[in-house]
């Protein structure tokens, strides 16, 4: 009777264990030919992203990684080393700017982070304005909460990338400064 009164009353506060925020990292594109084609005042973001992965590797959080499978190169050196530090982590080809719909290979990328119980991706990657912004459409269609900060996200200076930044401000958490998104409250 105790614990069915104390789910009760947190069942009328709104809070249970399917409301905790379960993290995972979607990174697009860290591939080589992608990175050096960036203006240099975006290749900071390249810092960024692997301090995010020495997160992901201390705190066991699952990193999926879409990368075209024809083009753009290998993933950069530093990012695969990173990579491979991660206790989760799965690199899936995919052959447009959506990752979530044009995959290769019999993984479905949302089934992939479901059944590590992951309901909150944190995007950062490369061409805001493309393949992040089709991705994180595609996320948050399929329930997914979205979160990022422009110091994750790389791209050219133009008005599609403004565009796909408000996109995010609009659609998810967005924080000015990535290490907000992994505070713990």
């Amino acid at each position: 009777m105790r614990h069915m009164l104390a789910f009760g009353l947190l069942f009328l506060l709104g809070e249970s264990k399917a409301d905790e925020r379960k993290i995972g990292i979607v990174y697009v594109d860290p591939q080589v030919d992608f990175l050096v084609s960036l203006p240099m005042d975006e290749k900071k973001d390249l810092i960024n992203q692997l301090e995010v992965l020495k997160i992901a590797s201390r705190d066991d959080i699952p990193v999926m990684v879409f990368s075209y499978s024809d083009r753009a190169g290998p993933i950069e050196d530093s990012v695969q080393k990173s990579l491979e530090e991660v206790p989760r982590y799965i690199v899936i080809s995919k052959e447009g700017n959506n990752g979530f719909v044009t995959y290769q290979g019999y993984l479905d990328p949302t089934n992939w982070l479901r059944e590590r119980d992951v309901n909150t991706i944190v995007f950062m990657g490369v061409y805001t304005s493309r393949c992040v912004i089709a991705s994180a459409k595609s996320a948050k269609l399929q329930g997914f909460n979205i979160e990022t900060s422009p110091e994750l996200i790389s791209d050219y200076k133009t008005l599609d990338a403004d565009n796909a930044l408000n996109w995010f401000r609009q659609n998810g958490q967005y924080q000015e400064h990535f290490e907000d998104l992994f505070v713990i409250n």
